[in-house]
């Protein structure tokens, strides 16, 4: 019932490329160069990426890319943005204490939410301002379930209980919130 990541290209790319380049934060496109630089991030944030999460950063080019409400990134390279958003050392974190938590990476974010890849087991969490550090909510059981869930939600060709049940959520007021 999800759209595999694949239609989600072709029906955002068709959906929005008449826009003539107006709205090309909204179309999945292509890598045109190589991604550099994954082992050095993930040695530095002391992760290894899930497999689907790497291949689709790997594919696609998502350094400016919004899939409807969720945003990837804001700079050229979304390596960067990625190391930036979970480093240690940064003043505005999205975590709370001295250490981000084990394996546990921002990846992207949206009002209100930021949503987090658990590198270790591969799941997919939201957080809020709101949230404590122990109240993230199960969102996706992987990355990929994730964005196919987003980008079926995004192009309404699903019901939000539908996709929950598909994506394995723990969540149905996410879906419901992310259809509307």
């Amino acid at each position: 019932m999800l759209l595999s990541i694949e239609e989600i290209e072709f029906k955002l790319n068709e959906k929005f490329s008449p826009f003539m380049g107006d709205m090309d934060d909204l179309i999945l496109f292509k890598r045109t160069e190589s991604i550099k630089d994954v082992e050095v991030i993930e040695r530095k944030l002391e992760v290894i990426f899930p497999a689907d999460f790497l291949s689709f950063i790997t594919i696609y080019n998502v350094s400016k890319f919004s899939l409807g409400p969720v945003s990837f990134g804001y700079s050229d390279e979304y390596l960067y943005f990625l190391f930036e958003a979970n480093k240690n050392d940064v003043f505005d974190r999205w975590w709370i204490g001295n250490e981000r938590p084990k394996g546990i990476l921002y990846f992207a974010g949206s009002d209100p939410y930021s949503f987090l890849l658990n590198t270790i087991d591969g799941c997919v969490y939201s957080m809020t301002s709101e949230s404590s550090m122990d109240d993230f909510k199960l969102i996706a059981r992987s990355f990929d379930l994730f964005i196919r869930g987003v980008g079926t939600a995004f192009l309404k060709e699903g019901t939000a209980h539908e996709i929950e049940k598909e994506v394995g959520s723990m969540d149905e007021h996410f879906w419901k919130e992310i259809m509307y």
